[in-house]
């Protein structure tokens, strides 16, 4: 597969604290050097309402039906998202093409703007939705300033597989889950491997043990405690282990480029919305980029979804594409049903390269640490990024001047790897 060029939009929604819920600030940028170019204050501003309350309800109300989430319900509420955005911001998606794609990221700071089936964004409930368009690529955003370059990895590379049972939650069927994961792991280049003891302790050794996985994949339970999303693992007595994301940000290697975070089909999940409050994590938390159900799913869209996914991803790396493709194949299952729009692809590292395939057998170790010191040099890089906005107009010349030392450093490892 030749690599596909995007067209980058970046739409940054804000949500006043003391504001009337609803009342959001849009900002349009071409990219997210712009963004923070500008910090934070640039790119074309629109005063807007989003009807975050109304599809709130709206959803809740159709979890709660026992019947599953409605393909036609969730079209109906996409084509609300796309009445409340200004005209002037809709262009860019009316005009896309497929010999120039648009990548559309969609970040905010607010869970509730997160929330909202921005998967199902279409211009009238009759027609497919902008995500299932060639033209299109859409995607939530973590903005960072640098991109974080890839790993070069030679194959087999290892695949943590993640299941955890607590017998005080929901239990789960680890047969069927594995069964619905396990096939598309089971091939060049992966080696799956599945963690036996779901502890704590277990996954900490686990991913610690040579080589490093690339990819971590978690079905099970999450959690929000104090607005933070969590993993929920067993203790050595087997009932829950709340895991925080800022913990395990803190412990994962820096070879791991990707995470997936899925909701288990054999039970109920805990708190499923604790997966996407993790996967949004500040930028300052150093996570990965992350696929995430967003919402409950069925065996064939799961067992569809990462079938295709990770045949897609082994080819190339881009999670951007591999995800577009999963989708797309979902979509067109029927016995799916609307599970296509629950898997979201969170960007955390602007890219969304999550892995290089190297086909040239055992990398130089001068290239693996050149290439470990440019993805860590640009997350240092990113974090000071991140410090800059946070201090918005406090933020002295001087700061700026080392930002974009540090800025240049990074880039210089990062080329021709």
């Amino acid at each position: 597969m030749e690599a596909v060029t995007y067209r980058d939009l970046l739409w940054d929604f804000t949500q006043e604290a003391f504001g009337r819920s609803g009342e959001v600030t849009l900002r349009v940028f071409s990219s997210e050097q712009e963004l923070f170019e500008s910090r934070g204050k640039g790119g074309q501003a629109f005063s807007m309402y989003l009807p975050v309350e109304r599809v709130a309800k709206s959803m809740e109300y159709q979890a709660d039906s026992g019947h599953g989430l409605s393909s036609e319900r969730l079209a109906s509420l996409g084509w609300k998202l796309w009445e409340a955005l200004p005209p002037d911001a809709r262009v860019p998606l009316e005009q896309a093409a497929p010999d120039q794609v648009v990548r559309l990221k969609i970040s905010s700071n607010s869970p509730a703007i997160d929330d909202l089936p921005w998967e199902w964004l279409n211009d009238g409930p009759s027609r497919p939705p902008f995500a299932l368009r060639a033209g299109i690529r859409l995607t939530r955003s973590v903005p960072v300033m640098l991109p974080v370059p890839p790993l070069s990895l030679r194959k087999p590379f290892r695949v943590l597989l993640v299941i955890p049972i607590p017998y005080d939650e929901s239990s789960m069927n680890a047969y069927q889950e594995i069964e619905a994961i396990g096939p598309a792991l089971s091939r060049d280049p992966y080696q799956m491997e599945i963690l036996k003891e779901t502890t704590w302790e277990a996954l900490y050794e686990a991913l610690r043990a040579e080589p490093q996985p690339a990819i971590v994949h978690y079905v099970g339970h999450a959690g929000i405690d104090r607005g933070e999303g969590s993993l929920i693992l067993q203790d050595s007595s087997g009932r829950s282990h709340w895991i925080a994301g800022s913990q395990l940000s803190q412990e994962l290697p820096v070879t791991v480029g990707l995470m997936c975070l899925s909701t288990g089909i054999t039970a109920p999940n805990y708190q499923i919305s604790g997966l996407s409050r993790l996967a949004y994590m500040p930028a300052s938390r150093r996570l990965p980029t992350c696929i995430v159900t967003l919402y409950p799913v069925t065996q064939p869209g799961v067992r569809r979804f990462w079938e295709v996914f990770y045949a897609e991803l082994a080819q190339h790396g881009n999670a951007v594409e591999a995800h577009a493709d999963a989708q797309r194949a979902v979509a067109a299952d029927a016995a799916a049903g609307a599970d296509w729009g629950s898997f979201c692809l969170v960007i955390r590292d602007q890219s969304g390269q999550v892995i290089r395939i190297s086909t040239r057998g055992p990398l130089p170790v001068e290239r693996n640490k050149q290439e470990i010191a440019a993805r860590v040099t640009a997350q240092i890089a990113n974090d000071a990024a991140a410090t800059s906005i946070a201090m918005g107009d406090l933020t002295s010349d001087a700061h700026v001047a080392q930002l974009y030392e540090e800025s240049k450093a990074a880039q210089k490892y990062s080329k021709g790897l």
